[in-house]
């Protein structure tokens, strides 16, 4: 028994937020349903749901502080000159599974087109606009190559249409109907607010490798950035209420750079 109830405490300690989680997400789903029934106000709703908003964005806002972070103290360790083989297939399998990932999103977008039925079912007001794929791939070539990184942690590049009207007369059956067709008038290049994590994942992963190839001289810039990853580490235990872990220390070699 003792060791049954050991074994108990051990589960619940090792899982204890995701338990916590599926607790709080069992007690919002039926105060939701409670709170529904009284058919609250639009302000009683976003007060209600404000604790909520703080805290994913006080999760979204530790996500390119991290990444960048991790991304360059990870690949600036990887000494190409004694790990090279290691080194070319870390930093290989970082962008690869991240391009693929990236495609992979992009091309499923287009083509399941998320959201296009629940459109169809009320009026339009806007019209709707096919996505050329040359554009979409030509867009995701820009953003791995961003021209601005400041820009990249809160813009993507995105080809906008501009976008026509034609009406066609068409006759069927003897019934004359008039139909409007929507074209592509002009295309630009513009910019959308999003994260353009593919762009900060390459450009990390440059800054990273050109850390690791100047030796010495680049040391203070890996420990900024191995600091800045266990800070933000240390940021987010908190805010995920997790049980202290032991830190990593940084390892001997770079310890008296």
């Amino acid at each position: 028994m003792a060791s049954s109830d050991k074994s108990c405490l051990y589960f619940i300690k090792t899982n204890l937020l995701v338990i916590l989680t599926l607790i709080g997400v069992i007690v919002g789903f039926a105060i939701g349903i409670s709170v529904r029934e009284l058919h609250p106000s639009a302000d009683a709703l976003m007060w209600i749901g404000i604790l909520g908003e703080l805290y994913l964005n006080v999760i979204k806002m530790m996500i390119v502080p991290l990444v960048a972070s991790s991304i360059i103290s990870g690949t600036a360790s990887l000494d190409p000159k004694f790990n090279g083989k290691i080194s070319l297939v870390g930093i290989s399998f970082i962008l690869i599974t991240n391009f693929f990932g990236t495609v992979l999103g992009t091309v499923l977008c287009v083509v399941i087109n998320p959201g296009g039925r629940s459109s169809k079912l009320g009026p339009v007001s806007a019209a709707k606009t096919n996505i050329q794929t040359q554009d979409v791939f030509a867009d995701l070539l820009r953003n791995i190559l961003p021209e601005n990184l400041v820009a990249a942690t809160f813009q993507v590049t995105m080809t906008k249409y501009e976008i026509g009207d034609r009406i066609v007369n068409t006759t069927m059956n003897g019934t004359h109907s008039q139909d409007v067709i929507n074209f592509i008038k002009s295309k630009k290049l513009g910019t959308s607010n999003s994260v353009n994590m593919l762009g900060i994942l390459v450009i990390s992963s440059f800054f990273g490798m050109a850390t690791a190839a100047t030796g010495k001289i680049g040391r203070p810039f890996y420990k900024f950035f191995y600091a800045a990853t266990e800070i933000v580490l240390v940021i987010l235990e908190k805010i995920l209420c997790c049980t202290e872990k032991e830190r990593r220390r940084i390892p001997k070699g770079h310890s008296n750079s």
